[in-house]
């Protein structure tokens, strides 16, 4: 029966990689756990999973009576030390996990801040389900990094296209746009409403693979404390490493599947105007407070955004093509979308092409900038 000891800032940084893997929409409060694999000597593992992929992390015991494999709910335990913040009286000295039949005994340890209070040093004791580990998840988690085959994978370069696309994600499952695709020339985003598309800088694991919010979003937590990750498609698995080795990460596999290459060819730059970034943004967060969408008219003396209570020019720095006297309405959450990336990171100066459908009424709007990284695409009326 395990029974060992972690120190309290270890068990705090256990459980917040656990439950950064355990908010997903679709588990259950019961579902939501973490496994500690407890060994007497040696490195152990706690491992958090959801429908998409499993996260093993090594840590080491302040102390271990017994060794052994034990799990219970995350979010409890989570709840638990969040109480253990900011004590005026006690500081946390340890927590002691002791498995107790059907029960695992989380006993918190709390030694006096100093001498004047040493009579409110003492035990307080949690019991909670003692969940039974199913083999076929032991056998899952157990699966070994393919450190031969593995790719250098530049954690910088990862941030940059996972800031620019995760924000236009949406976490929820069963949407087009909860899943990120990695082809081997763009990365993209799809829904019904339009397309992003962002240059694959990625080295080539990237190459072929696509992933649900859940599995890019812990990616990014993976990458807080590592300059460069390792990675590596091993079957049905993509399997990724922090720098330190300490982390791995097993997500379920796909392929692309979508055909984007015609969307892609059938996108032209023929028509277009180059405008100020940072300033189109501003008159996008003033239209936010409006509550109707804008029509957008392009004329000689600049792009006229506006509704029945609310207008604006925006300066044109450029123009090529039969672009002026287009108008067309959009929603203003769409194209704010659209214009995707930090604006520190990304040129000012902002490309808006117009083609007229080829059927049907409406347009294909574009927009897209000088460095070319990204491309972003709907129709609009």
């Amino acid at each position: 029966m395990a029974h060992f000891f972690l120190d309290f800032d270890t068990a705090n940084y256990l459980l917040g990689h656990a439950t950064a893997v355990t908010s997903d929409s679709v588990l259950k409060d019961g579902d939501k756990t973490i496994i500690f694999m407890v060994k007497e000597e040696g490195e152990s593992l706690a491992v958090a999973r959801n429908t998409d992929l499993f996260v093993r992390i090594k840590f080491l015991p302040e102390l271990v009576k017994e060794a052994g494999n034990i799990q219970l709910n995350s979010s409890e335990l989570a709840k638990i030390l969040a109480t253990y913040s900011g004590l005026s009286r006690t500081v946390v000295k340890n927590l002691e996990f002791r498995v107790n039949n059907s029960k695992i005994q989380v006993i918190v340890h709390e030694e006096a801040i100093d001498e004047d209070f040493q009579e409110f040093s003492g035990d307080t004791s949690y019991s909670l389900d003692n969940i039974k580990i199913k083999e076929k998840v032991l056998q899952d988690i157990s699966i070994d990094f393919d450190d031969e085959n593995a790719e250098n994978v530049p954690s910088d370069e990862l941030g940059l296209v996972l800031s620019t696309l995760i924000p236009i994600m949406d976490s929820k499952k069963g949407t087009n746009n909860n899943k990120i695709h990695f082809a081997s020339d763009k990365v993209f985003v799809m829904d019904n409403r339009g397309q992003v598309f962002y240059e694959n800088i990625l080295p080539e694991v990237f190459g072929n693979s696509t992933f649900r919010y859940s599995s890019v979003n812990y990616m990014r937590k993976l990458m807080e404390s590592s300059n460069h990750l390792l990675a590596v498609v091993q079957g049905n698995k993509f399997a990724i490493r922090s720098e330190n080795g300490e982390i791995e990460a097993f997500i379920n596999q796909l392929g692309v599947s979508f055909n984007y290459k015609p969307t892609l060819d059938s996108i032209t730059k023929e028509n277009g105007v180059i405008i100020d970034r940072a300033f189109l943004k501003d008159i996008l967060r003033r239209l936010s407070i409006i509550g109707s969408d804008p029509k957008i008219s392009i004329q000689e003396d600049g792009v006229h955004i506006t509704t029945e209570d609310f207008s604006r020019v925006v300066p044109i720095m450029n123009a090529k093509g039969n672009i002026f006297g287009v108008e067309f309405k959009v929603r203003s959450s769409l194209l704010s979308s659209m214009i995707v990336g930090e604006d520190s990171l990304m040129s000012n100066n902002l490309f808006m092409y117009v083609e007229k459908a080829s059927r049907g009424l409406g347009y294909f709007l574009t927009i897209s900038d000088d460095s070319g990284a990204f491309l972003s695409n709907t129709k609009v009326s």
